[in-house]
Parts: C-alpha cells; structure tokens; sequence
C-alpha cells in the first residue's frame, strides 16, 4: 500500500500517474479513484495526455467540458452499434403504436398481441446491444476513472480490475 499525503503541488498524482503506467504495462487493469470530480478529471486529463488507454465513468455534466468526449457515455453515444439499438427501439415503438393503432378493417385474431410481443422482444434485443457495448468499451480500457460516489455497481460489477488507486 502506497500512501502519500502532502499539500498541493507536491507531485502526489504525479506519482500515481507513473505508478498507474508501470502498472498497465504489465497488462493489469486499474481501477483509479478520487473523492471530486475535479480530482478525478485531474486524473484522467494526466493518464489520457501520458497515452494511456482510459474512460471516465460518471454524469458527462460532472466532467469538464474538454474531457466528455472520453467518457462512457459519449464513446457509447458514437458507438455505431448503439445507433442500431436505437434504431430497433424506434421501430419497436412503431410497431406498438401500429398494434395499438384501430383501423377500419378488423384485425386478424391474435394479430394485435403478436405485433406488441415482437416490439417488446426487439426492445430487449435495443437493451442488450446497449449493455453489450457498454462491456466492450470499458473491457477495451486498462484504466477506469471514477469519483468514490460515482461507483456504479450495476455498470462495474462484471468488471475486473487488478488494482484500486485512490488519488
């Protein structure tokens, strides 16, 4: 276990930075962490410009503006698989809304309750692309950024990391 304490300025996270690096190069994963946003931006802004593979996890608002685009929720909004997910729960709410929907000719027997159990069975299929993606973008970093209260459970949970560095 490796504490430093010290005031600002006095290379604290410098020196997690370094140890973060030595530690990817071994091909281990990294879970790091800080009590703030602004600590945990500080973090990231320094693995990112050292070359490291990293996302930041957490509400894209909470993080300075010129790091969104390396957080999890934007590289999942580019995804192009996310795009088809949204695409079949667009077309599965077509399709509840035609079943729904009273026309002038009488519906084949069962016709209605068919068409609203394939919208749902495509609203699972949007739900599990999403997740699917989510998985592969942050297997894809060996390093995952985090304020202490952003842990998401649910999103972390199949996740392993080798190592927790709390900044």
């Amino acid at each position: 276990m490796l504490v430093r304490h010290g005031p600002p300025g006095t290379g604290k996270t410098t020196t997690l930075i370094e140890l973060i690096r030595q530690i990817t190069r071994t091909g281990q994963r990294v879970l790091a962490v800080a009590p703030s946003n602004l600590a945990v931006d500080n973090l990231f802004e320094k693995l990112l410009a050292a070359g490291e593979k990293a996302i930041r996890v957490g509400h894209p608002a909470r993080v300075r503006p010129e790091l969104r685009q390396q957080t999890l929720d934007a590289l999942a909004e580019n995804h192009p698989d996310l795009r088809l997910a949204r695409k079949l729960s667009r077309d599965a709410y077509a399709l509840r809304a035609q079943a729904s929907k009273y026309t002038r000719a009488k519906p084949e027997p069962g016709e209605r309750r068919a068409k609203r159990k394939e919208a749902k069975q495509m609203l699972a299929d949007a739900r599990k692309i999403e997740d699917q993606v989510v998985v592969s973008l942050l297997n894809s970093a060996r390093v995952t950024c985090a304020t202490l209260t952003g842990l998401d459970r649910d999103l972390l949970d199949t996740q392993h990391f080798d190592w927790c560095i709390m900044d």
